[in-house]
């Protein structure tokens, strides 16, 4: 059985400790140890798929064991001073309108499971193509992001983005307008859909949903506003609508911000509130999130509440050798006995090549709960390789 006060003051002791000794780096971690935004690297506004030549070729260059090009790109050049096509297979860019991009995840999976032998299995986690389309550079953008693994072909994210002023006008402010099958604003865009945030909350790259976004930045503040359908699929017959919410504060080494869903529905109501901090310190990053996580059944006037939090910590040791730990915790509903669990992770991350990353994780859980799996241990390898 857990012990709840136990785990919490475990866990908040070590968010202490690491938050006076270190500091933090994880896919988001990269935008803390950098001091960027997630959209710097990525072409979408709030993170994730595609990224944009820069972190490309930040990938390319300063992420790997092995030197495989200069630590930083040119003033005014979009290249890094490669030549085409090696510059179009290191960046994506293939014209000044039209990029592409891909993901490859391929893992061994060892669960093991106590009173039985342990089981391997490989496993593609993640095949996804990117395209993008410039139709006027700087300004419009047209993106597709098309999963091929993992369950099979199906579209992830299809929007269209209209921005101003451009990434060339090096203005302090920007908007931006965006729709279509869209990730939602919430929360730190974790890559980890088995983490427990991301899990509960439903706000992972699993579940794109249809709708428009609206965000805005000024110097270190960021907003996003989205409004959805809600239901993650592409039939709809709902009136009501998903309002989701995020809102950070940049301020190096530390970033802040918050996050909200009300997500009223026929089939009953869901609303979430979240909060979010990572901080850097030398080669530290820490990431932590709190998400508490409210529903209430049709027909019913109670709201049962929930709450979910990760915390995570990056060491780097050298230039493309990495060491993790993470500790995430899960409270499906407050007022009930025996749902909660929890999980600890510890790995490398390693980069030896450019473009290729090895992860070995192994995940310790422990559970209240009789669901299958939730307190399985498991190593994980896995192998990626990206454009």
């Amino acid at each position: 059985m857990i012990d709840l006060r136990s785990a919490l003051a475990h866990g908040l002791a070590a968010a202490l400790l690491l938050t006076l000794t270190g500091a933090a780096l994880a896919e988001p971690h990269l935008a803390v140890r950098t001091g960027l935004r997630c959209a710097r690297c990525h072409t979408s506004p709030t993170g994730g798929g595609k990224r944009t030549p820069y972190g490309a070729l930040y990938a390319h260059a300063n992420l790997s064991l092995l030197d495989a090009g200069p630590r930083a790109l040119p003033a005014g050049e979009g290249s890094g001073g490669l030549g085409w096509p090696p510059a179009a297979v290191a960046s994506g860019e293939i014209t000044s309108w039209l990029a592409i991009g891909a993901d490859l995840r391929v893992a061994s999976l060892t669960t093991f499971t106590s009173g039985a032998d342990p089981d391997n299995s490989f496993s593609a986690t993640q095949g996804t193509l990117y395209l993008e389309l410039r139709p006027w550079p700087d300004h419009l953008v047209l993106y597709f992001d098309e999963a091929v693994a993992a369950g099979g072909a199906r579209s992830r994210e299809a929007w269209a983005l209209l921005r101003w002023p451009g990434p060339e006008s090096g203005a302090v402010w920007s908007v931006y307008l965006r729709g279509g099958w869209l990730l939602p604003p919430f929360g730190l865009r974790l890559l980890d859909d088995d983490n427990y945030v991301r899990r509960a909350t439903g706000a992972n790259f699993a579940n794109s949903d249809l709708g428009g976004e609206i965000g805005a930045e000024l110097g270190p503040a960021s907003v996003a506003l989205a409004l959805t359908n809600g239901n993650f699929s592409a039939s709809d017959d709902d009136e009501l609508k998903a309002l989701w919410g995020l809102a950070a504060l940049d301020l190096r080494p530390l970033r802040v911000g918050l996050s909200s869903l009300y997500n009223p529905s026929e089939q009953g109501c869901r609303a979430m509130f979240g909060g979010f901090v990572a901080v850097q310190l030398w080669r530290l990053v820490l990431q932590a999130e709190v998400d508490w996580i409210s529903q209430r059944p049709p027909d019913s006037a109670r709201w049962s509440d929930g709450l979910a939090a990760t915390g995570q910590l990056d060491l780097l040791l050298t230039k493309g050798l990495g060491l993790h730990a993470g500790y995430d915790f899960h409270d499906a509903d407050l007022s009930a006995r025996f749902d909660r669990r929890q999980r600890f992770r510890f790995g490398l991350d390693l980069f030896p090549l450019s473009m290729v990353e090895l992860k070995l994780y192994y995940i310790h859980k422990q559970a209240e709960t009789e669901q299958p799996g939730d307190a399985d241990d498991r190593l994980e390898v896995v192998l990626h390789a990206y454009l």
